[in-house]
C-alpha cells in the first residue's frame, strides 16, 4: 500500500502550475511597479546629496576668496562714509552665516535679484534686476536680502552690467 499525502492526478498538477504562473506573473508586476519608484527615490537622494556637497564646496571656495581679497582689500582702504555716500574702493563683500548684508551692501550695489532652480542652476527672476536709485545718480542691483553666495553671481552681475548700463559696475572676486 503506498502512503502518499498527495494526490498524483493531472488536475491538481494543472492547479499547481497554473498558481505558480499566477504568483510569477503578479511578482512580476508588483516588481515592475515598485521597482521604478524605489529606483527614483535613490536618484533623487543622490542628486540631492552632489548639490549639498557642490554648494559646500562652493562655499568653502567663496569663503576663501573672501578672505584673501579681505586681506589684499585691507591695504587698499575700507569703506569711507562722506555725507551720507559710500566709496567702494577696495570694498569686498564678507561672508554672513546668516545671509543678511548690511546697509553698506546695500549702497555698494553688490545685491541683485536672482532665483535658484532645484538642481543649483541660476535662474534670472520674471521681472528681471530689481534697479533702485542710489545716491550721486547711481543705479544698483538688488538681491532682496540675500548675499551672493555662488561663483556666477559675479559674473552675472557683470553680464547684466552690459546689457544695462546704470548697473554700478563691482569690484571682481575673478
Amino acid at each position: 500500500m503506498r502512503c502518499s499525502s498527495r494526490p498524483h492526478n493531472s488536475a491538481f498538477l494543472y492547479d499547481v502550475i497554473t498558481n505558480l504562473r499566477v504568483n510569477t506573473a503578479c511578482n512580476v508586476s508588483a516588481g515592475m511597479c515598485a521597482a521604478p519608484i524605489i529606483l527614483a527615490v535613490i536618484v533623487l537622494i543622490v542628486i540631492e546629496y552632489q548639490r549639498y556637497a557642490l554648494e559646500k564646496t562652493r562655499q568653502q571656495r567663496a569663503r576663501a576668496k573672501l578672505e584673501s581679497d579681505k586681506s589684499a582689500n585691507s591695504s587698499a582702504g575700507s569703506p569711507t562714509h562722506e555725507s551720507d555716500v559710500v566709496s567702494t574702493r577696495g570694498w569686498a563683500p564678507s561672508v554672513h552665516d546668516d545671509l543678511v548684508f548690511p546697509p553698506e551692501a546695500v549702497l555698494a550695489g553688490v545685491l541683485f535679484n536672482r532665483r535658484r532652480f532645484f538642481f543649483g542652476r541660476s535662474l534670472d527672476s520674471h521681472q528681471g534686476p530689481c534697479v533702485v536709485a542710489a545716491p550721486q545718480r547711481r543705479c544698483l542691483m538688488v538681491w532682496q536680502g540675500m548675499p551672493p553666495r555662488f561663483e556666477d553671481d559675479f559674473e552675472y552681475l557683470v553680464r547684466m552690467r552690459k546689457k544695462c548700463a546704470c548697473v554700478y559696475s563691482l569690484p571682481m572676486t575673478a
